[in-house]
């Protein structure tokens, strides 16, 4: 597992986690959101979804190499926030919370049922060959109204890929990258999976934007002239929509890790379908 992208790098790590000051919560904190409540992209809709956590919320990070989770709640000033996370290994940096190892490909989260108040998983599902069954332990393992956030690539990350210059070590199609043992999403997938694990789907979109498709030329010449290659490689995943994200509630109705309920969407429409209340 992997929690590291190329959207992360605008998250600058501080040198030591802080404590003793944090922020109120967001004006969000404890009340019901919509879609129009994230901006259209991952890194903004999970600062959204770290501000608004209450008080002394537990946050899980699975795939945490890097800690990228940590640093960004450390931006957004909520040293108050109680950090966890799980990977293969610790990784060679610096561990800033719990850290447990966990192979999700083979075993279950190593936690309690109903203990998280945020689980992210960000990057991971590709590298899972049961990318259902791990999102199954994402909300075992999330208290009931708790968060969940994924994000992960897209089906459009398939289309190209630039196999001229190994040496550059480009990542332009989901399948440059050998540890991709999974299937790339789409949000309609994200959306009714969580259906499917009695969540409720608070929004599910591609990261893609007009304005980062009108911009490619510019930041691609740019990345060129600096040869800042991961830079450029951020701004093709974006115009492209490489990546897509989603962010769920668990019902408030569930403990624990509900039963995977399957069924077609054929004909049920979102009026008719009962999906509880977050």
């Amino acid at each position: 597992m992997t929690g590291l992208s190329h959207l992360e790098a605008d998250v600058r790590p501080a040198a030591t986690l802080r404590t003793g000051t944090s922020q109120r919560p967001g004006p969000l904190a404890g009340k019901p959101m919509s879609i129009r409540d994230f901006p259209q992209s991952p890194a903004g809709s999970l600062s959204t979804v770290l501000s608004n956590l209450p008080l002394g919320a537990r946050v899980l990070d699975i795939g945490c190499q890097g800690w990228t989770v940590v640093h960004r709640a450390e931006s957004l000033e909520r040293m108050d926030l109680r950090h966890s996370g799980c990977d293969l290994d610790e990784g060679t940096g610096v561990i800033h919370g719990e850290f447990r190892r966990a192979d999700l490909c083979r075993e279950p989260l190593p936690w309690e049922d109903d203990q998280f108040d945020c689980v992210v998983m960000s990057h991971v599902l590709e590298h899972l060959t049961n990318p259902h069954e791990a999102f199954g332990e994402a909300v075992r393992v999330c208290r009931p109204g708790g968060t969940i956030f994924v994000e992960t690539p897209s089906d459009r990350s398939v289309r190209w890929s630039f196999p001229w210059a190994q040496h550059l070590h480009l990542i332009l199609s989901y399948w440059d990258d050998p540890t991709h043992v999974g299937r790339p999403f789409k949000p309609q997938a994200l959306y009714r999976m969580s259906i499917y694990w009695s969540c409720i789907p608070l929004v599910t979109r591609y990261d893609q934007r007009l304005i980062d498709m009108v911009l490619l030329p510019l930041l691609l010449l740019k990345a060129l002239v600096t040869r800042d290659v991961d830079s450029g490689i951020a701004a093709w995943w974006r115009a492209t929509g490489w990546c897509c994200y989603g962010v769920f509630s668990k019902r408030q109705d569930v403990s624990g890790k509900p039963p995977m309920n399957y069924f077609s969407f054929k004909g049920v429409r979102a009026r008719t379908l009962d999906i509880g209340q977050g």
